[in-house]
């Protein structure tokens, strides 16, 4: 569900409503974290600006190879780490503790909690005059309770931009959108071929 950033807008959902948002995001966030190598794409961060109700919706249209390849090589080149992050000095949470603190959480700290993740996603889509980089995304996932940290290595740069493995690669990526027709499925970076037929749901 789309919000906005505004406490007193959010403020007016039900509390279940907030406690809904704060769990959807949280689990969004998760997956997008813990993608490893070659999962990891720029284009799954529609799926974090989609929490934003001002946000432009998710490409129905595969974007020209140049344009997407260009987004490719910036994701390569800003957002790739050689090593996993270090553990963070304080102890990660175990799984099963990641959401316990909304548990018994009151309401006003509910909305406090729905809005910094709102303002989090704000601050990584709005990065205009430059390249969205590791830290950006570092900075995202600190909104997450467990201290867990991020894995930021990709492939090797042949692997990962060019065509060496048939089924990997952004270059056989967009290679398979070349013939979708007017509209293409690229939520969740979902390869091609597809239907000329949005898929329900998706």
């Amino acid at each position: 569900m789309a919000l906005p950033c505004s406490r007193e807008k959010i403020a007016l959902l039900n509390t279940d409503a907030i406690w809904t948002g704060i769990i959807y995001r949280r689990r969004t966030l998760r997956g997008i974290r813990d993608a490893r190598l070659d999962e990891r794409c720029w284009i799954t961060d529609y799926l974090i600006w989609e929490f934003l109700d001002d946000s432009p919706p998710v490409p129905l249209r595969s974007f020209f190879v140049e344009h997407g390849m260009e987004q490719c090589v910036l994701f390569y080149r800003h957002r790739r780490s050689e090593n996993p992050d270090a553990p963070p000095p304080e102890e990660p949470l175990p799984r099963y503790r990641w959401d316990y603190g909304l548990v018994d959480m009151l309401r006003d700290p509910l909305i406090d909690e729905l809005v910094r993740i709102q303002l989090a996603a704000r601050r990584h889509r709005d990065i205009e005059d430059r390249p969205r980089t590791i830290n950006d995304d570092r900075a995202l996932y600190g909104v997450l309770p467990e201290n867990v940290p991020a894995d930021f290595r990709l492939p090797s740069e042949e692997e990962f931009l060019g065509r060496a493995k048939p089924e990997a690669g952004c270059s056989n990526f967009w290679d398979s959108h070349a013939k979708c027709g007017l509209i293409c499925n690229l939520r969740s970076h979902e390869w091609g071929p597809c239907s000329r037929i949005y898929p329900t749901g998706a």
